[in-house]
């Protein structure tokens, strides 16, 4: 068959423009198992070409082996290409020939580096043109697969003047074409600068030193066109939105060039939230929620970076900033913000926790400012959006906020003040974001001492941070005793319901993961027993409740949920270092317990979760006893099956009471 594949995949382009669908459906066919067989056997390749990785598919063959496999492959390639340029102001097909033709190209592994000896890149330099040529295409698919294409055929980043297909040739070349540059009777092709935009930021993307091919007329473009053409807004929002990407590619971290993109970016997120809420039909601002995703993502990515130094003078500033576009009424602005912003979280935080070289008191100053920004942001949305705030961007908000409190209260464990009053939100503010949060999860968790389980499925995964906002309430209610709420009991209880509800064995794990760092948070286990009784008789039972729910968090599945529970029942916060608890552990643990609680009724408790879990087998007993007795009095083997009994096995049997509604 290897002698037919070349074939085949002609005949499968050329079959797309075949007026039958028989023909068509074939065509497609053979060119899926070529692109699998021949091209890249990776089904779950990144086919949106929106995303480009920047060394490609590392099982793809190259285009020297392609060709070389099936030397008509190119000659035909090539010869479809041209014909398609020819005619592509007159085809406005939705599905043409050339957007297979291209994606078989942009699929082959980046010439750069796979290339081994010079010469090897000739044929390859006969398709830069007409790829060059497609960037203008109508469709934004076949721009989008011309311009990937144009990195694979890329030999690299030298600099020399014969070397064709060259980054700094290719580059030259397609800066030439836009419109910024055109001769006085050359026509404005928007298609074509957004193309060209494209391919400019694909290849600054896969070369390793980016910045030394942005400079002169380069430079002068992506300025241009990231600014939204000078804030003239005369070429459409995906142009500005391709320059903006190109223009991050190339920035180098710390320079005056980084904070030009930043207000640069700022002032477009200002005009895309304006332009959104116009009330006006054009097709001018076709691209406007793609610009709002880029110039968002790439205003945070900065200002994050600058926020976590620590001699940064503009950090209020950037602050502002960040609020602003974390709050921002529009849509795509908000998500695609917090989204850039929690990315980074994790590592930034834990890096300033751990650097020697800053001082504690900075330390706080930084954590505590994006505490602010995300819990002001948090009640914000929450206020104005309700329960049909965007749960995503809750969840990621919530997540950030948590996270700087683990910080803080690490920090500043030794010290008198309070991390409530550092970030400035007072542990009721943090029970009602934890209440708010927990009737957008999607769980139905109350608090209730009853829970039923086909309740516990689904959801989007906020209850978890839910549960930890309300431990860091209960904990710094605990820590406030001068002020002495009144409503803590209250609170307590109803926070040991959630845990017992959200350690259901039938919840996620992520949920049950929540509820075991919550009961290491909320500070009620390591509390001592004479702390417990000068807030009333019922925090100590809660206290005893929560350590039995760590012994039942013993043996969850999850390693995870596990870890956590073993880290909070261990007498110091090193003692266990593995995910799993040994039996060693687990007995120790009980008889530690068990000395400690052994005059507050702990065996009353302990009974009267057996009789609990014990409920109905009795009746299962006696049904099963009642069945056997019919099964041995019955005549003849029909007589066996639903005859006398009170459970009904097959058709007549109830249906699952655990069956998820369509």
């Amino acid at each position: 068959m290897r002698f037919f594949v070349g074939d085949s995949i002609i005949a499968s382009l050329i079959g797309y423009k075949d007026p039958s669908w028989a023909i068509r459906n074939s065509a497609t066919m053979c060119y899926a198992a070529a692109m699998l067989r021949v091209v890249d056997a990776d089904k779950n390749a990144d086919m949106t070409l929106g995303t480009m990785k920047d060394k490609g598919t590392t099982n793809a063959v190259t285009c020297k082996e392609l060709f070389r496999s099936y030397p008509p492959l190119a000659t035909s390639l090539l010869s479809l290409i041209k014909e398609e340029n020819a005619k592509a102001s007159f085809n406005d097909s939705l599905h043409p020939t050339l957007f297979p033709l291209l994606l078989l190209l942009a699929r082959l592994q980046p010439l750069s580096i796979q290339r081994a000896q010079t010469g090897d890149d000739e044929t390859s330099k006969l398709f830069v043109d007409p790829l060059i040529d497609c960037l203008g295409h109508v469709h934004h698919k076949v721009r989008l697969a011309a311009a990937r294409a144009l990195v694979v055929l890329c030999s690299g980043d030298g600099n020399s003047e014969e070397d064709t297909n060259s980054r700094c040739s290719i580059l030259n070349r397609c800066t030439m074409k836009l419109s910024l540059f055109k001769q006085q009777n050359d026509q404005v092709s928007h298609n074509r600068d957004h193309g060209i935009l494209l391919a400019v930021k694909y290849l600054l993307g896969a070369s390793t030193h980016p910045e030394k091919f942005v400079d002169g007329r380069l430079q002068q473009a992506i300025h241009y066109y990231a600014a939204w053409c000078d804030f003239t807004l005369t070429s459409p929002p995906f142009c500005a939105s391709a320059a903006l990407d190109a223009w991050y590619i190339a920035v180098q971290i710390g320079t005056a060039d980084e904070s030009t993109l930043l207000e640069t970016s700022w002032k477009v997120v200002r005009c895309v939230e304006f332009l959104s809420i116009q009330d006006y039909n054009s097709t001018g601002v076709v691209g406007l929620s793609d610009l709002g995703k880029a110039a968002s993502r790439i205003t945070c990515k900065i200002v994050f970076t600058q926020i976590f130094k620590s001699s940064s003078e503009d950090r209020n500033r950037c602050i502002f900033i960040a609020q602003h576009c974390f709050q921002s009424s529009n849509y795509d602005v908000m998500l695609h913000s917090i989204k850039a912003f929690k990315k980074g979280v994790y590592d930034a935080v834990e890096d300033v926790s751990r650097k020697q070289s800053f001082e504690v008191s900075v330390k706080i100053e930084i954590l505590a400012a994006i505490a602010k920004l995300a819990f002001n942001c948090l009640s914000i949305i929450l206020s104005r959006d309700g329960k049909t705030a965007h749960p995503p961007t809750l969840r990621r908000l919530s997540r950030i906020s948590i996270e700087i409190i683990h910080a803080l209260r690490s920090i500043n464990s030794s010290a008198t003040t309070h991390v409530t009053d550092v970030v400035e939100v007072s542990p009721p503010e943090l029970w009602r974001i934890a209440s708010v949060l927990l009737c957008t999860s999607g769980y139905e968790m109350t608090g209730a001492v009853e829970v039923k389980p086909e309740n516990l499925s689904g959801g989007n995964g906020l209850a978890g941070n839910a549960l930890e906002f309300a431990a860091f309430a209960i904990s710094e209610m605990c820590q406030y005793k001068s002020r002495g709420y009144a409503e803590l009991n209250g609170y307590i209880q109803t926070f040991v319901n959630l845990v017992h509800q959200s350690t259901h064995p039938l919840s996620s794990w992520k949920i049950r993961y929540g509820g075991a760092v919550a009961i290491k948070e909320c500070g009620l286990v390591q509390m001592s027993n004479e702390d417990c009784r000068k807030f009333g008789p019922c925090v100590e039972e809660s206290k005893l409740q929560l350590c039995l729910k760590l012994l039942e968090l013993f043996q969850d599945s999850d390693e995870d949920v596990r870890f956590v529970a073993g880290r909070t029942v261990s007498l110091s916060a090193n003692t266990l270092t593995v995910p799993k608890v040994s039996l060693m552990n687990l007995e120790q643990s009980s008889l530690r317990l068990t000395s400690q609680y052994s005059t507050l009724g702990m065996y009353n408790l302990l009974l009267s979760r057996l009789l609990s879990l014990c409920s109905g087998v009795q009746n299962a007993i006696n049904m099963t006893i009642t069945e056997y007795n019919c099964t041995l009095q019955a005549p003849t083997l029909d007589n066996i099956l639903n005859l006398s009994t009170e459970r009904l096995i097959f058709e007549e049997e109830d249906a699952n009471p655990y069956e998820e509604p369509l």
